[in-house]
């Protein structure tokens, strides 16, 4: 390779360098301002929600009525468990309010899991994308036999496993398609399968 060809490859090889580096400097910067974004966003203040005589937090807030919902979340085994790990990791409420999500155990085909509302793998495993799992708690052992027991409800029905929370094929009058939640007999406290196992 003659001098001039090292030349120009050094040449191409500085420019791509500099190009990548203003490329992960406009990163850096992006980066920074969705942490800062995201920091400002989840800054509430989630007391107003809670009812102390409960120690739960309700399930929403009406403007108009300037009340809180009647309605509370209660279940450990549900999605509402990841608003009490954040709210009690920032310190709005004591640790002891852990203690007053519902522990309700079902047993079903040999699984000894928490109960959900639902059944459906949402409740279960939604929160784990931002929660610790610790190995043989009672949440391990319970995200372990919802999972079984979606799969064996999917093999025994012929139905896909995994189901949750989705769209399905009902509209209303004006041609929306309906949402609902959909989940294993037995594991969710609501029924939301008409047929059984």
């Amino acid at each position: 390779m003659s001098s001039k060809d090292e030349g120009k490859r050094l040449t191409e090889w500085l420019r791509s360098l500099r190009e990548a580096s203003d490329r992960a400097a406009q990163r850096i910067r992006t980066l920074e301002t969705v942490s800062r974004l995201s920091a400002e966003m989840a800054d509430m203040d989630f007391r107003f929600l809670l009812d102390p005589a409960r120690d739960l937090f309700s399930i929403g807030f009406n403007v108009t009525d300037r009340r809180a919902d009647a309605s509370f979340y209660d279940l450990l085994a549900s999605e509402a468990r990841l608003c009490s790990f954040v709210v009690i990791a920032q310190g709005q409420v004591s640790q002891d309010h852990w203690f007053s999500l519902s522990r309700l155990l079902v047993e079903l085909r040999g699984d000894v899991v928490l109960a959900s509302w639902n059944g459906s793998m949402f409740e279960y495993l939604m929160p784990l994308l931002v929660m610790p799992n610790y190995q043989n708690t009672l949440l391990d052992e319970t995200y372990k036999g919802a999972v079984e027991q979606q799969i064996e409800y999917g093999r025994l029905r012929g139905v896909p496993w995994g189901v949750s929370e989705s769209g399905y094929n009902r509209t209303d009058v004006q041609l929306n398609y309906q949402y609902r939640a959909f989940g294993v007999p037995g594991l969710g406290l609501k029924r939301v399968w008409r047929k059984t196992w």
